[in-house]
């Protein structure tokens, strides 16, 4: 997870300019729900590929 967190960091700070999260915090906030979303989905889907859920999908 930790990677993951990592990548999304880079992948806001190498979608804005230099000084632009500070120069426009609203635009800021914007990005990082963005990444959020991304990261959530990216969280999920290897959630979903753990042989836990496999194993409670088959007991379901």
């Amino acid at each position: 997870m930790a990677d993951d967190i990592e990548r999304a960091r880079r992948v806001l700070l190498d979608s804005t300019l230099l000084g632009e999260l500070d120069a426009d915090p609203i635009g800021a906030v914007r990005a990082v729900e963005v990444a959020l979303v991304d990261f959530r989905r990216s969280e999920l889907a290897r959630l979903a590929q753990t042989e836990e859920v496999d194993a409670e999908a088959r007991r379901a």
